[in-house]
């Protein structure tokens, strides 16, 4: 059976192995919370990786576009009379179709950017209202009595 002296010895070194434990318990946590700040940064990344894959998948059509044009353009280069006539029409088409999209993004922005101004137009009108309806009340409801006259 153990002595009370025995008991105390394996008590303080227990407490020992508790507290050289405890910096260890504190890098972990420490560690944890960097993990957990890295989690909600890739969470954060979640839509712009979606909007990219929105993207690549755009670009993808494009390229399986330009890949089925392939055998046509192969086709038209053993024609030599053809080819000089047909690869000009085809280039002011994308030409004239990559002129549009980009004529309608900037519609698009244009529009915005106006809803944007209206509102901003919209919000100091409405603090103006608001100030100058404050400063009525600051001047004439103190003067304001039951008696008209």
């Amino acid at each position: 059976m153990a002595t009370d002296g025995e008991k105390l010895t394996e008590i303080e070194k227990l407490t020992e192995a508790v507290n050289n434990l405890a910096p260890i318990i504190q890098s972990v946590d420490e560690k944890l919370t960097e993990v957990k700040k890295s989690t909600e940064a890739v969470d954060d990344l979640a839509p712009i990786i979606q909007s990219v894959d929105g993207k690549l998948t755009e670009i993808e059509n494009l390229s399986q576009a330009v890949n089925a044009l392939a055998p046509i353009i192969e086709s038209l280069k053993h024609d030599d009379y053809i080819l000089p006539i047909v690869i000009p029409f085809i280039s002011a088409f994308l030409g004239a179709l990559g002129a549009y999209e980009v004529a309608q993004r900037l519609e698009k922005n244009k529009r915005t950017k106006e809803m944007i101004a209206a509102a901003n137009t919209l919000i100091v009108t409405a603090d103006e209202c608001f100030s100058n309806l404050l400063g009525l009340k600051r001047n004439y409801y103190p003067r304001l009595t039951s008696n008209p006259l």
